[in-house]
């Protein structure tokens, strides 16, 4: 079994960053890996199989499958998460720093989370 040589990787990954379009594209994906991995486990916990989960977010199967592999072709819309949360029945956040770093939070506590993580950050997030 052949193992991923750990220099190259880095190598490619600072030469695909190095112009703005490479780093835009590789930001977008990472941010579909980190939502579907979250929507992963939140399907789990819910104990919902895709299929339910995409009937109940007028979905098709094979796109929320994607996604949740971080294999989607894009970020989703507002409305399209808005309909996964539904789905899900449980409350969904995305937190945008001002550094510039997304999280996607699904869950109870997710709320909450957010508003101890955004306390004390200035006078526009929750005080």
């Amino acid at each position: 079994m052949r193992g991923k040589n750990p220099k190259r990787v880095d190598r490619l990954r600072k030469q695909l960053l190095s112009d703005q379009a490479g780093a835009t594209e590789y930001e977008t994906q990472r941010m579909i890996s980190e939502l579907g991995t979250e929507l992963a486990r939140a399907l789990k916990e819910q104990n919902l199989t895709q299929t339910a989960l995409a009937k109940a977010a007028h979905m098709h199967q094979p796109d929320l499958n994607a996604l949740l592999r971080g294999r989607a072709a894009h970020l989703p819309t507002i409305p399209t998460l808005t309909r996964l949360c539904r789905g899900l029945g449980m409350p969904f956040t995305i937190d945008i720093l001002p550094t510039g770093a997304i999280h996607f939070r699904t869950g109870q506590e997710s709320l909450h989370a957010s508003i101890d993580q955004f306390a004390g950050q200035g006078p526009d997030f929750v005080k």
